[in-house]
Parts: structure tokens; sequence; C-alpha cells
């Protein structure tokens, strides 16, 4: 057996070997409420063969996002009006949420900019109690994250 068919070989016997561990990350994502796609595995019979077998992942999980379209136009940083804070959400809905998002997109008024604020960033969020413009006599909690851990994208 050539060394190239001798190392396709392993390679299978790895592959097969390591199905396992993919169905055990699927089932932690299983177990924590989030849906998962477990991709199909193909082999090849013979090495010329592998790109026709190559995979694109292991698994893929749908990524919950929120989206916002707020009443203000601002297409960076700077011309944000709350200098050094922006409001991500109400606390109750990250605080109930499951999945927690693994984003927040708030579009401007005139839909030409938006500012995404990602979930990992929780751990520097403030909370504030603000009025809720939107309604009459409604104060509540919200989550405000530094303006530094924003990300501002042209659409």
């Amino acid at each position: 057996m050539s060394e190239l068919n001798n190392n396709h070989q392993k390679f299978l016997e790895h592959l097969d070997n390591s199905s396992d561990a993919v169905f055990i990350c699927a089932k932690y994502f299983y177990k924590k409420g989030i849906p998962v796609e477990i991709q199909p595995m193909t082999k090849a019979d013979k090495h010329e063969d592998w790109k026709d077998h190559k995979d694109n992942g292991d698994l893929f999980i749908r990524q919950r996002i929120e989206v916002k379209n707020v009443s203000v136009d601002f297409t960076c940083a700077a011309d944000w009006k709350y200098k050094d804070q922006f409001i991500v959400c109400a606390k109750h809905s990250w605080d109930k949420a499951h999945p927690k998002p693994y984003a927040y997109m708030i579009v401007n008024k005139s839909k030409s900019h938006m500012a995404i604020v990602y979930g990992k960033t929780k751990k520097y969020w403030d909370i504030n109690y603000r009025t809720d413009s939107r309604y009459t006599g409604v104060n509540q909690e919200f989550y405000f994250c530094p303006i530094d851990k924003v990300i501002w994208k042209e659409l």
C-alpha cells in the first residue's frame, strides 16, 4: 500500500473517530435549547477524490439577532446623541431571552447606518432607568453598552 493510500486510510479512521465528538457537541447545544444542525459526512474511497468530499463544517447553530429601528439618525459614535453609552435593550428583554441574542442590530431612522452590539459585550453593560419615549408614563431599566464596544456600519 502506498504512503498516500496509507495516509488516506488513517484519515478515514480519524474522521470516523471524530463523529462522537461532533454528536457530543451537538448534544451540548441541544441541552441548552439551541437548535443545532449536524452536517453530513461523506468519505472519498480514494485520496484523489477528497475534494468531492470536503465538508463545510461540522455543526451549524442559528444565532438569535434582535433588530431595532430607532427614531434618530446616526452614522457613527461621533454623532450618537448619548456620547458615552448606547441603549441596547430593556433589561427584562435580555434577562428573559432564551437563547440570549448573539447581537443587536440597531438601524438608524433613515436606514442608512446601523450599530451592532454583540451579546459577548454584556459584561461591560450598565443598567439605568429611562423613560421609554414611545409610551406614556413608562419608566424601566435598560441595558447600556459603552460606546467603544459598539460597531458602526453603513448599509
